[in-house]
C-alpha cells in the first residue's frame, strides 16, 4: 500500500491527483479551508457552484469524515487529501484483514485477503479516473462486516455500536448510495446468518435477537 501510494504522496509538490474529477470534489475541502482560515466560520453556503448550493446538505459531501478533514485541516488541502486517500486504502487493507481474522483465516491468507481488495480492479480504476468518493468509501466495508459478523456470534452490544459507528463514517464519505447497498447486504446476510441458526429453544432467542438486531440496523441506514 505505502508503495502504490508513494506516486501520489509527494507532499510539498505541486503534483495533481489523477482524474478529470479530482479538483471537483476537492473544491469541498478548499470551501472549508479558506472559510475557516479567513473567516473563522464553518461554512453553510458554497457560492462558487453554479450561482450557489447548500454546503452542509449537499449529498456528495465528505467534510464530516474525519480521515479526510483531520489531514486537510493540518496539511492544507493539496497534501492533506492526499494523505486522507492513503489513509482510506490502508483502512481497507487492515479491515479486510480484520475481517478474516473475525473468519478464522490464517496469516497469510488474511494479508491476501487484504492485498487483493486494496488493489482490485474497481477501486483502482475509480482512483485514476479521480473518483475519490469510492476510494474513501470501500474502505469502510469490511469493517462494517466484521463487526455484524461479531455481532450475529456474540450479540454484544459494543459490536453494534461498532457497526454503527463504521456505517456513519461510511456515509461521511459522501457517496449516499453506498447506504442502499448496505441495506441490501445487511438483508442478505440476516437471511444466511438465521439458516445458521440452529432450532432449538435458545437458538429460537438468538434468531429473535438476531433479527432485532438487523432490522435496527437496516432501518438506521434508512433514516
Amino acid at each position: 500500500v505505502v508503495l502504490f501510494c508513494s506516486v501520489f504522496l509527494d507532499l510539498k509538490a505541486d503534483t495533481q491527483l489523477p482524474g478529470n474529477e479530482s479538483e471537483l470534489f476537492q473544491s469541498f475541502d478548499w470551501v472549508l479551508y479558506n472559510s475557516l482560515a479567513q473567516y473563522k466560520q464553518f461554512p453553510l453556503w458554497n457560492p462558487f457552484v453554479n450561482t450557489g448550493v447548500s454546503f452542509v446538505g449537499d449529498p456528495m459531501l465528505h467534510i464530516y469524515n474525519p480521515v479526510v478533514t483531520l489531514p486537510v485541516l493540518l496539511f492544507g488541502v493539496q497534501d492533506g487529501f492526499k494523505l486522507a486517500l492513503f489513509f482510506s486504502f490502508l483502512l481497507a487493507a487492515f479491515g479486510m484483514w480484520r475481517l478474516g481474522q473475525v473468519l478464522g483465516l490464517g496469516g497469510s491468507v488474511r494479508v491476501w485477503m487484504a492485498l487483493m481488495y486494496v488493489f482490485a480492479g474497481q477501486p483502482v480504476a475509480r482512483f485514476f479516473q479521480g473518483q475519490y468518493l469510492f476510494v474513501l468509501s470501500f474502505a469502510w466495508f469490511p469493517w462494517i462486516f466484521s463487526s455484524l459478523f461479531r455481532l450475529a456470534y456474540t450479540g454484544r452490544r459494543r459490536y453494534m455500536a461498532e457497526v454503527v459507528l463504521f456505517m456513519a463514517l461510511l456515509f461521511f464519505c459522501g457517496n449516499v448510495y453506498h447506504q442502499f447497498y448496505v441495506v441490501l447486504l445487511i438483508a442478505l446476510f440476516a437471511l444466511i446468518m438465521l439458516f445458521r441458526i440452529k432450532s432449538g429453544q435458545g437458538q429460537r432467542a438468538g434468531r429473535r435477537r438476531l433479527v432485532l438486531n438487523l432490522a435496527f440496523l437496516k432501518n438506521l441506514v434508512i433514516v
